[in-house]
């Protein structure tokens, strides 16, 4: 997830509104209102809905991402601009854009941000378009925000990362981190609660789920475990623990004992190094153990 220096510099360079003043076109929505197309609170949560399913989500996101990978070469960001000109057909929503492009870009050229002044001269000549999402992008790149930012702000929301059920009563259940969420054999498990079953176990100090690729398609359930200080444990007792607590499909296959998991300054155990080391020496295998599981 990006830092907090990050997304607020994702509201300060990527948005219409703050700090350029301008106020963020509305796709056509007043007109819709004054039509009396869109007048209930149904009506317009579907209308936010649609226009950020199809709208953003669709177009533009993507423009905002090519923008960023355009690497501040003004042909190709140029390029992109044609792009969202060519398929934006409702003239509103085309000015709008555009009006807020340009906003932002006269607010950027003041701030001396690299390639604002320039682009901003080629949207005065009429050689560029300037459109709010292809600005947005360019500014994120030229002032050095990370294209993870990027990703967890996109669709005019920030993404967390979590995956999460609403249940009847309107609560949220936190189910897993998109992605470490383990996909086998057409099963969706969650390494959340495969932990959660693990660091219930008195001998073991923390345990990481994460996948690894199968010799058939998807993923394999790994886990790599610190036992607590002082105690014992075998690779086959823990199977043997996890076979009556959870799912027959999530069962670990593959398990690798640790003095040591990786972590961040704060505590939290980085995934993104066990999932690199994969299966190497020292992992456990329960089918090569002859431990099968079935339902």
């Amino acid at each position: 997830m990006p830092d907090l220096a990050n997304l607020l510099g994702a509201l300060q360079y990527g948005d219409s509104f703050f700090p350029s003043g301008s106020v963020s076109f509305s796709w056509g929505l007043e007109t819709l209102h004054s039509d009396r197309m869109v007048v209930s609170a149904g009506e317009l949560a579907g209308f936010v809905e649609g226009q950020l399913r199809h709208r953003w989500a669709t177009c533009d996101a993507c423009a905002l991402t090519a923008a960023f990978r355009a690497d501040g070469q003004l042909d190709r960001v140029a390029a992109v601009d044609d792009i969202v000109e060519a398929m934006t057909l409702a003239t509103e929503l085309r000015e709008g854009s555009k009006r807020s492009g340009a906003s932002l870009l006269n607010v950027h050229a003041k701030l001396e941000t690299p390639g604002a002044l320039e682009y901003r001269e080629r949207v005065r000549k009429r050689v560029a378009h300037g459109h709010l999402p292809v600005v947005q992008g360019t500014l994120w790149r030229a002032v050095g925000m990370p294209e993870e930012t990027l990703a967890a702000t996109r669709n005019m929301w920030f993404h967390t990362g979590d995956r999460v059920i609403r249940q009847e009563d309107g609560r949220f259940h936190f189910v897993d981190r998109i992605k470490d969420v383990i996909r086998r054999r057409g099963e969706n498990i969650s390494s959340f609660d495969i932990e959660n079953i693990l660091n219930a176990h008195t001998s073991i100090a923390i345990a990481a789920a994460y996948p690894v690729p199968s010799e058939l398609a998807e993923d394999e359930v790994m886990i790599a475990v610190q036992l607590t200080e002082g105690r014992s444990l075998t690779e086959r007792e823990i199977i043997d623990y996890c076979l009556n607590r959870m799912p027959y499909f999530a069962v670990p296959r593959f398990v690798k004992i640790v003095p040591e998991l990786p972590r961040t300054p704060n505590g939290k155990v980085e995934k993104f190094k066990l999932r690199a080391q994969g299966r190497s020496a020292g992992t456990w295998d329960r089918e090569e153990h002859g431990m099968k599981v079935s339902r």
